[in-house]
């Protein structure tokens, strides 16, 4: 009940106070990506490509995909989550209820795990259009698909390509 009543409050939210968290959240993602990405301002671009690709809304909650266990406005799994956590050395310990309202809920906490699973992906991978595919797709499926020879799905990367482009 505390929940539907939260929800309901945070949906009459005024555009004012959408715009002030849409400059906080641009403000994390530059911290983020400055912190481990490197300095150029191309890696906030693409932070914020992502972001958008993800969740061009004020607020995301779960993924709308039939399946998909991603939350908030980075589209991020509880499991990928605890494992940049753990990569982090973030101590807290936190149920799956605390960790998706963390993810849906807490900016500054989704910003930081989302960059630092981007940029782990960019190391991984070495190649920007592989960790986009990545950070969509899995790295796993990505490894499996380049193994078998099957091609890699392109609609996720076009869609960030194109906001790339925009803000480029």
């Amino acid at each position: 009940m505390i929940v539907v009543v939260f929800l309901i409050w945070c949906s009459s939210l005024n555009t004012a106070i959408a715009q002030d968290l849409s400059k906080e959240q641009e403000r994390l993602i530059q911290i983020y990506s400055q912190r481990y990405l490197g300095k150029s301002k191309q890696w906030v671009v693409i932070m914020k490509s992502i972001r958008m690709t993800e969740c061009n809304q004020f607020r995301c909650y779960k993924s709308s995909k039939k399946g998909d266990n991603s939350f908030g406005g980075w589209q991020i799994q509880p499991a990928t989550a605890r494992d940049v956590m753990g990569y982090l050395e973030m101590k807290e310990i936190l149920n799956d209820e605390q960790l998706i309202n963390r993810l849906i809920y807490d900016d500054k906490f989704s910003t930081k795990i989302a960059v630092r699973y981007f940029a782990w992906l960019f190391k991984e991978t070495n190649d920007l259009d592989l960790a986009i595919i990545s950070y969509n797709s899995g790295i796993g499926d990505v490894i499996n698909k380049l193994k078998g020879g099957k091609p890699l799905p392109q609609e996720y990367l076009r869609k960030v390509r194109k906001l790339l482009n925009k803000n480029l």
